[in-house]
C-alpha cells in the first residue's frame, strides 16, 4: 500500500531513507510517481504544510532501483512567499533523480482566470476498464483503476492523440499531497496506443503544477484529460489536466516522454 511505503521514512545523516518493494516498479526503476512522492515527503520534513505546493519539475536521469531509496534535500531559497526546494535521490552516490518544487503562500491580487473545461464525463459502465495483467504490464499499475472514457489503451494501433481515463487509487480512502503526486503520474502517454503492440517507455522530463489546495482528497473518481501535442524520433511530449473526484482541476501535468516503438 501506498502510504506504508511513505510511512518507512527515517532521517539519517546525509537525508531520508525509504523502503520500497519491487511490487512498485516500472521495469528496472521504481515507479517515477511514487520516488517523486519520496522527494516531496522529505521535503516536507523542512517546509511548514502551511506553505501549499505550487510547482515541481522532475528529472528522471537514471533508474532508481526497488529496496532501499536515499533522498537528499536542499533549501534553494526562501523568499517572503515562496521557498524553492531541491531533492536528489541517489543511487550509489550518483544522483538518478532530480526533484526541483516551490512552495508558496497564497497573496491578494485583482487577476483571476481560468479557461479549462472539465470534459466529458460517462458513467464506469460505460467506459472500458483496465485489467491489470501481471507480466505484460508495470508492476506499479495493480495499486490503480483506471477507465477509459475517450481516447484507447495502449498497444491499440489507432492514431488517437487525446484520452479521458477515470482513475482511482486502490487501498488507501483518501489522497493527500503525496498521493496525489504518484497519482498524477500513473497514466500513459496517448502515444502508446498508436502501436500494435507493449512497447517500452521512460520519462524523461515531468512538470506538475497545482491549481486548488486542500489537506485531503477522495481515492476514488480522479478524471485526466491528455493530449498528445508532438511525437517524432522516439519522443512523445503530452500535457494533462488533472480533474479532482469533486470536479475540481487540481493540476497541471506535462511530460517528455522516451519511446521505443
Amino acid at each position: 500500500m501506498f502510504y506504508d511505503v511513505m510511512n518507512t521514512m527515517t532521517r539519517t545523516d546525509t537525508g531520508y531513507r525509504f523502503s520500497a518493494s519491487e511490487a512498485w516498479s516500472q521495469g528496472r526503476s521504481l515507479f517515477g510517481g511514487l520516488v517523486t512522492a519520496m522527494a516531496i515527503k522529505s521535503m516536507r520534513e523542512e517546509v511548514p504544510k502551511t506553505l501549499p505546493l505550487r510547482a515541481l519539475q522532475v528529472t528522471f536521469i537514471g533508474p532508481v532501483p526497488f529496496g532501499e531509496v536515499h533522498v537528499t534535500v536542499t533549501k534553494l531559497r526562501q523568499g517572503k512567499s515562496v521557498t524553492h526546494m531541491q531533492a536528489n535521490i541517489l543511487v550509489d552516490g550518483h544522483v538518478h533523480c532530480l526533484v526541483v518544487a516551490a512552495f508558496g503562500a497564497a497573496r491578494e491580487s485583482k487577476i483571476e482566470c481560468s479557461k479549462l473545461k472539465r470534459p466529458i464525463q460517462k458513467p464506469l459502465k460505460e467506459c472500458i476498464s483496465r485489467p491489470y495483467f501481471e507480466g505484460l504490464m508495470p508492476k506499479f499499475c495493480q495499486f490503480f483503476d483506471a477507465y477509459w472514457v475517450e481516447g484507447n489503451m495502449p498497444s491499440t494501433n489507432i492514431k488517437d492523440t487525446n484520452s479521458v481515463i477515470y482513475v482511482s487509487m486502490k487501498d488507501v480512502d483518501n489522497v493527500d499531497e503525496t498521493a496525489l503526486v504518484t497519482l498524477a503520474d500513473n497514466i500513459p502517454s496517448p502515444a502508446l496506443s498508436m502501436v500494435d503492440k507493449l512497447i517500452p517507455a521512460s520519462s524523461l522530463v515531468w512538470s506538475l503544477e497545482f491549481l486548488h489546495h486542500q489537506e485531503e482528497y477522495s481515492a476514488e473518481g480522479w478524471q485526466f484529460d491528455t493530449q498528445l501535442l508532438y511525437a517524432k524520433e522516439g519522443y512523445a511530449n503530452h500535457t494533462c489536466t488533472i480533474w479532482s473526484p469533486c470536479g475540481k482541476p487540481v493540476a497541471l501535468s506535462r511530460q517528455s516522454v522516451a519511446v521505443f516503438g
